[in-house]
């Protein structure tokens, strides 16, 4: 019934708090014909039209797909989402059709909204110099941040976990560099022209020389310093010896002074 999923959404709702990219949870009922929220319950086209207005899809196409389609883990690819009536995000939709087990005539659906460019925030720095993707189980783009230029390689050919990609794009070489969620099946794709990622490879040896050379001479330093110490007092018996005993004005080091019988 509607306030078992009432109680169910409720108890979804701290995925939210504890996932700030996460916009809102709701689940769609299709016997209601209504949406339930953490907040309360409302009827599709009211919620549509108030609270998630999709700009490039109307309410006949947002409610076919969540009421005539078996959705299993599917991820739309976002989309600009007016909130509330006020602002506009780019919203990512993830959408589960309940029961899970039901493949032919679900009862409805869950659906999470998450906001994309909070759920890309952490590769922005990426971004500024390439383009940071995230692509689904599928291989098609779920989200992406770009600085203008069209840094997209072909996406069939990513068949590992992680790994690398070169191509040519345009009379243009780009380096592809990935790796795959073990919760979500995403891979985050992190893409650069080849020149920006040489001259970023270049400071990183660079740095990493660096680095070694400091360490060597440090080492060499502090290997000095203790040859110095352990070496001290064998020099100054040796000295005490030599003004006592060998010849004066005698020329040598203490292996050539070992050879002298001083104690005769």
């Amino acid at each position: 019934t509607i306030f078992k999923a009432t109680h169910v959404i409720r108890e979804i709702a701290t995925l939210k708090n504890a996932n700030n990219f996460i916009e809102d949870i709701f689940v769609y009922s299709k016997n209601m014909n209504a949406i339930v929220n953490a907040n309360s319950v409302y009827h599709t086209d009211f919620f549509f039209s108030n609270s998630y207005t999709y700009q490039d899809i109307a309410y006949e196409q947002w409610i076919a797909k969540l009421s005539d389609q078996v959705n299993y883990n599917t991820y739309w690819a976002a989309e600009k989402v007016q909130v509330d009536g006020i602002v506009s995000h780019n919203i990512i939709t993830y959408v589960q059709s309940i029961p899970i087990a039901e493949r032919y005539s679900p009862y409805g659906c869950v659906v999470i909204l998450i906001n994309e460019d909070k759920l890309l925030a952490p590769f922005e720095e990426i971004a500024a110099d390439g383009a940071a993707i995230i692509l689904n189980s599928d291989n098609c783009v779920v989200a992406e941040r770009e600085n203008g230029h069209a840094y997209y390689p072909d996406f069939s050919e990513i068949p590992l976990s992680e790994g690398m990609i070169q191509a040519n794009l345009d009379s243009s070489a780009v380096v592809s560099l990935y790796n795959t969620s073990d919760i979500t099946d995403w891979k985050y794709l992190s893409v650069y022209s080849e020149s920006e990622f040489m001259r970023e490879a270049n400071h990183i040896r660079t740095f990493i020389a660096v680095i070694v050379g400091v360490g060597l001479l440090l080492g060499m330093m502090v290997a000095y310093f203790l040859s110095r110490k352990v070496y001290s007092p064998i020099h100054s018996l040796f000295s005490m010896l030599s003004q006592s005993y060998l010849e004066e004005n005698r020329k040598g080091n203490e292996m050539d002074y070992q050879q002298v019988p001083w104690w005769k």
